[in-house]
C-alpha cells in the first residue's frame, strides 16, 4: 500500500476540520480566510489538499502559522525555502496521525531519536513538511519533549486537543501509559514469514503482551528457523502465526490508547499431532491456535475483542470453536450429553428422539433417534443443514458480531469446542 493510501483516512481529519460546513455557521471561529481555505480544499485530490494544508506551503503563501492556505484566488503558490515549524504547525501535523501513535511518541520521546521514530511519522513528515525532513523531525522530537519555547508549555495550562491528546508543560500527555519504547517499535514493525512472525511474537512476549501457555518452545524453535515436531512434512510455513501477530498488535494499540494492564493474550495449543492418524488437521498443518484465559463462563467480551481484531488483509475465512459454557453454547444442546440424559430418563420407552442438537467440532445441527435392543440403545444420527450450529449460541451480541463481520467480507465456520478456550484457524 502506498504512503498516500495509508495517509488518506488519517489526514482527512485535518481536511474535515477545514471543510466541515457546520463550522462556517459559527462566526467567532471562522474567518474570511478559513472560508477561502474550505473552498480551495473541496473537490481537490488528496495530494493537492495535503499541499494546501502543509505548514511549509502556508508560510510560502505568507500566512501566519496555523492559518495558512491558498492564495486569495484559490491557486497553490509554489513552496518557498523550508522553515522550522512552530508548535501550531506540529499540532496540525499530528492531526494527520493515528492519535495512539501520537500518544506513544510524546510518552517515549525521551528515548526516541529521529532514526527510531515510527515509519508512520517519518513517512508522513516527508509528505507534510517536504524538504529538510530530518531537521523538522528533530524539532518535532524537541516539541514532544517540551524542550523548545514554542511548545504548549508557553500556554501554561492543560488542554485536550481535538486529536484526543491532552498536553501540558511541554506537551507531555496526561494519563499515557509508561513504556520503554519497545511497544511502539513492535507496532511499527511489519514482520513476514514464519521466522519473522515467530521472532516478533517472542519480542511481544518480552514486552508483556503475550503469554505462551503450551507452545512457547515451538515459537522459539520457529524463530530459529527449525522445524517442530508434529508439523506436517509438506508444510514449511506456520500460517496461524501471522494471525497471532495481528491480534497482539491490536492489543498493543489498545494499551497505547487506554493504558492500564497490558492484558497479555494467552496463546495455548498450536501445532500438535493429528486428531485422526490418517488425516491432517488444522493444528497439525500449523493453521490453528487455541486461546485461553478468556473468562468464558462469565462474559463474551474478550472473545468479541479478538474477533474484531482480525485483519482482513491477512485472511477473511476462519474456523471458530467456542465452548459449552456461559453465553456460548448451552450444554443442554450438546448431542453427546443429550443422548446420555435421554437414555437415563427413558423409563420404559423403547424409542427416544432428539432434535436440533449440536456436536463438538461440527458446524452442523443434528437430529437423532434411538431404539432399545436389550439393555443397549442403538442411535441413528442425522445431519441437518451445515453452518447452522452458530444459531445455537446464546449471546445475541456475539451472534451480531459475527453477522457484522460477515457484512465486511469475513466468513466463519463456527462450532462447539472443548471448554475454557477459543479455537481459531485459517480456512
Amino acid at each position: 500500500m502506498s504512503e498516500t493510501a495509508q495517509t488518506r483516512p488519517l489526514a482527512s481529519r485535518a481536511i474535515q476540520r477545514a471543510t466541515t460546513p457546520e463550522r462556517a455557521t459559527t462566526p467567532d471561529t471562522v474567518s474570511p480566510h478559513h472560508a477561502q481555505l474550505r473552498a480551495a480544499l473541496r473537490g481537490q485530490d488528496f495530494a493537492t489538499q495535503m499541499a494546501i494544508l502543509s505548514p511549509i506551503q502556508r508560510k510560502a503563501n505568507g500566512e501566519s502559522a496555523g492559518h495558512g492556505g491558498p492564495g486569495v484566488d484559490g491557486t497553490i503558490v509554489p513552496a518557498g525555502p523550508p522553515t522550522v515549524p512552530t508548535a501550531e504547525d506540529f499540532r496540525a501535523f499530528e492531526a494527520t496521525l493515528d492519535p495512539r501513535i501520537v500518544r506513544a511518541v510524546h510518552q517515549q520521546g525521551a528515548t526516541l531519536t529521529v532514526a527510531t521514530l515510527p515509519t508512520a511519522v517519518t513517512q508522513r513528515a516527508a509528505i507534510w513538511f517536504g524538504a529538510e525532513t530530518a531537521t523538522v523531525l528533530a524539532a518535532y522530537l524537541d516539541y514532544c519533549r517540551g524542550d523548545v519555547a514554542t511548545t504548549e508549555a508557553a500556554r501554561g495550562d492543560a488542554t485536550d486537543d481535538e486529536d484526543g491528546v491532552t498536553r501540558t508543560e511541554g506537551s507531555t500527555p496526561l494519563g499515557v501509559p509508561a513504556g520503554d519504547g519497545s511497544e511502539l517499535a513492535l507496532l511499527d514493525e511489519s514482520p513476514s514469514g514464519t521466522v519473522g512472525y515467530a521472532s516478533w511474537l517472542l519480542r511481544a512476549r518480552d514486552a508483556g503482551f503475550v503469554r505462551f501457555k503450551y507452545h512457547g518452545s515451538q515459537v522459539e524453535s520457529l524463530a530459529d528457523g527449525k522445524r517442530v515436531p508434529n508439523l506436517e512434512a509438506d508444510k514449511n510455513d506456520v500460517d496461524i502465526l501471522q494471525v497471532e501477530v495481528d491480534l497482539v498488535k491490536a492489543r498493543i494499540r489498545k494499551w497505547l490508547e487506554h493504558g492500564g494492564d497490558k492484558n497479555p493474550i494467552a496463546f495455548g495449543s498450536m501445532i500438535r499431532a493429528r486428531g485422526n492418524p490418517k488425516k491432517a488437521d488444522v493444528h497439525s498443518n500449523g493453521g490453528a491456535i487455541d486461546i485461553n484465559d478468556l473468562s468464558q463462563t462469565t462474559t463474551v467480551e474478550p472473545v468479541i475483542e479478538l474477533l474484531l481484531a482480525l485483519d482482513g488483509n491477512t485472511d477473511r475465512s476462519y474456523g471458530v470453536g467456542l465452548p459449552f459454557q456461559g453465553e456460548f453454547f448451552d450444554p443442554a444442546d450438546d448431542i453427546a450429553r443429550s443422548k446420555k440424559k435421554a437414555e437415563a430418563e427413558a423409563g420404559g420407552a423403547s424409542q427416544i428422539s432428539l432434535n436440533d442438537k449440536v456436536q463438538n467440532g461440527s458446524t452442523y445441527a443434528f437430529d437423532a433417534t434411538a431404539s432399545k435392543r436389550g439393555a443397549a440403545w442403538i442411535w441413528t444420527t442425522t445431519k441437518r443443514d451445515a453452518n447452522t450450529a452458530y444459531t445455537r449460541l446464546k449471546s445475541a451480541k456475539l451472534k451480531s458480531t459475527f453477522a457484522d463481520l460477515r457484512t465486511k467480507g469475513f466468513s466463519f465456520d463456527i462450532f462447539p469446542d472443548n471448554d475454557d478456550h477459543m479455537h481459531l484457524d485459517r480456512r
